[in-house]
């Protein structure tokens, strides 16, 4: 296992996708699980969600795009944001990645069902989620969620959901 970060898994047998209801539940299942444990930690400090996307422009017509809302549904979830754009260049087009921040109050925190369900089913990648102080961090994707805090938090989930812990050598 890795010195200053932990894996679980979201499904039995270190399943990556959910495909019916009780999947999909257990998934959601563990997650809460895994975020109400790293709230608790920090006294259920607000916490701040971060997302990331990608889009390539035309340089020439169109220098500060906005995310099309057919290609990031989610924009339409988060209420306060801060955008940041920074530009890639490429061979033949810009790539601009959009840097989202999106403070939420910590007695809102299963609003993220949405986000955690969209990551889970591989629509929505590079996500953060943390207290304000960022003591921790919560990272999901397809399969799983990685932890980062301090070890006596890891070790408390570590000991608590053994069974969720990744199987493979260097905890991956």
């Amino acid at each position: 296992m890795a010195d200053d970060w932990v894996r679980f898994h979201m499904l039995p047998e270190s399943k990556r996708y959910p495909e019916n209801p009780a999947e999909w539940t257990e998934v959601l299942r563990r997650h809460h699980a895994l975020l109400a444990s790293l709230m608790a930690s920090t006294a259920d400090e607000d916490l701040t969600v971060s997302l990331t996307s990608y889009q390539s422009i035309d340089p020439e017509f169109d220098l500060d795009p906005d995310p099309d809302p057919e290609e990031e549904p989610w924009s339409s979830y988060v209420g306060q944001v801060t955008k940041w754009a920074v530009y890639e260049p490429d061979d033949s087009e810009l790539t601009v990645r959009h840097l989202w921040l999106w403070p939420l109050p910590a007695r809102e925190w299963r609003q993220l069902d949405w986000l955690l369900t969209a990551v889970a089913d591989d629509r929505v990648r590079d996500v953060l989620i943390g207290p304000r102080s960022w003591r921790w961090l919560y990272h999901p994707y397809d399969g799983g969620a990685d932890v980062v805090a301090e070890t006596s938090v890891r070790e408390a989930l570590s000991d608590r959901h053994r069974d969720w812990l990744s199987p493979f050598p260097g905890g991956l």
